[in-house]
């Protein structure tokens, strides 16, 4: 999870890095990160890594505990907030699948079949029986 969470940082837009850096230097206090259990020191790393390369080098993290932040982890900076859950994760791999089904729903015009020229039926002329009239 805290992997996922760190990919969604680093793939945040210009603009939304750029409001986060901005609230980490008029923030008093650190930044918030919270999840529904405590996370080990190995997730807590990979998400202060993601931190520091998305924002600004210098950043101070608390990590906390928090029971309404259901299967996920949310960050919280000077009052902005991202969060990544498992919910907005299948969410998003549903939207990703309509689009891949209705795409290959929509007929597509002017296509043929193509056999390759090995697999094409050859061209058999018609036998008929001979006939000797008696």
């Amino acid at each position: 999870m805290s992997a996922m969470f760190s990919r969604r940082v680093r793939e945040l837009d210009r603009q939304t890095k750029e409001d986060f850096a901005a609230a980490l230097k008029t923030s008093s206090g650190p930044a918030l990160v919270r999840s529904v259990f405590s996370l080990s020191s190995e997730p807590q790393v990979k998400i202060r890594t993601a931190l520091k390369e998305t924002f600004v080098d210098e950043i101070q993290v608390h990590f906390a505990k928090a029971s309404e932040v259901i299967s996920g982890i949310e960050l919280t900076i000077n009052g902005r907030k991202i969060a990544w859950s498992i919910n907005h994760y299948l969410l998003s791999l549903q939207e990703i699948i309509d689009e891949l089904l209705k795409e290959s729903s929509t007929p597509q015009e002017n296509t043929k079949l193509q056999l390759p020229p090995s697999s094409k039926p050859k061209q058999q002329g018609v036998r008929r029986p001979n006939h000797n009239p008696v």
